[in-house]
């Protein structure tokens, strides 16, 4: 169930008419809502989704090391995405057992982040509320930002959720005109960009330099269209309940710099590797070398993220290398 669906726009309306009808069981209804949210793309996964949410509120609730509790949490991570390209250089059979190639669950990056996210900040008392099973569920299962974000922190979700939705007149008009914008871009814009350039991706020996030239001009613009069209219906379908979620793109191919690109693009997920990997690891408080190692670390691991190949590996590594030599020359607008 995408945003840009029929389907979507029948549940939220079902949806919405239950909050409305029965407000005193909103936690319940954004809880089972957001499971069957999830579950309408694959039954079986909803498992996985279930794992993660009990798991984490065991770690939190039973105080587990961080050395500990976080590897937890990565393991589903590790094995649907990473474990068949990680043992594809051990040339056994004998861990065939542990090695997925199907296909990959809905959403598990994010939901993976959002939870190491929250047992980091009550570890190192960025959030201090006490939550209950019900409250931490809702956060981490509250499903406008459930399939790609933005990447949410428990500060920024979890006290709004403490709050009744009213449908209030000037959240509706927005949220839909929000929606809306992001639903041309996605529908309008990206999937036709995608049905144009898509055949020169597949088959680039069929299609002459014209064409390559305008799929490599075209890909960055269906990417940014598809992804932040995503982002504003979930922003807009969360304004609708009077929920506000932080901006997730900021004009970023209207910025001076790769430095500036990456405050701006998919900001939360840029964050959340500022904040729990480059920082921890010494961000720019040691050494000049330090502060180069610490971001092509970061960018490589980032660039993981994006995909479990060499080819993401690579892109994620000379990200981190430009933005080295933009430290180094001083190359950077802030704008």
């Amino acid at each position: 169930m995408i945003f840009s669906s029929i389907e979507f726009i029948l549940f939220f309306i079902s949806f919405t008419l239950l909050i409305k009808f029965f407000p005193n069981y909103q936690k319940h209804i954004i809880i089972i809502s957001s499971l069957f949210f999830y579950s309408y793309w694959n039954l079986a996964f909803t498992f996985l989704i279930i794992y993660l949410f009990i798991s984490t509120f065991f770690l939190i609730k039973k105080k587990i090391n961080l050395n500990i509790s976080i590897p937890i949490i990565l393991l589903p991570l590790f094995f649907f995405k990473y474990s068949s390209f990680a043992l594809s250089f051990i040339k056994t059979d004998f861990f065939d057992f542990f090695l997925y190639t199907g296909e990959l669950p809905l959403a598990i990056s994010f939901i993976t982040f959002t939870a190491i996210a929250i047992l980091i900040d009550i570890k190192n008392k960025q959030f201090n509320e006490e939550l209950t099973f019900v409250n931490f569920t809702e956060f981490l299962l509250y499903f406008p930002q459930l399939i790609a974000g933005p990447i949410l922190r428990a500060k920024e979700l979890v006290p709004q959720l403490k709050n009744k939705i009213f449908f209030k007149n000037e959240n509706i008009r927005f949220g839909i005109l929000l929606f809306s914008v992001g639903f041309i871009k996605k529908i309008f814009l990206a999937d036709n960009i995608a049905i144009i350039i898509d055949p020169y991706f597949e088959n680039p020996e069929l299609y002459g330099s014209e064409d390559l030239i305008k799929g490599y001009l075209l890909f960055p613009l269906q990417i940014y269209f598809d992804f932040s069209g995503y982002i504003d219906m979930a922003l807009g379908a969360s304004i609708f309940l009077g929920i506000k979620l932080p901006i997730n793109f900021n004009k970023p191919y209207l910025t001076g710099s790769l430095t500036s690109f990456w405050r701006s693009w998919h900001i939360t997920l840029s964050n959340w590797f500022r904040d729990y990997l480059y920082i921890p690891m010494g961000g720019s408080r040691l050494s000049k070398n330090r502060l180069y190692l610490n971001l092509i670390i970061t960018m490589t691991i980032a660039g993981l993220w994006h995909g479990a190949s060499f080819n993401f590996i690579l892109w994620g590594f000379l990200n981190g290398l430009f933005l080295c030599l933009e430290k180094i020359y001083n190359i950077n607008n802030k704008n």
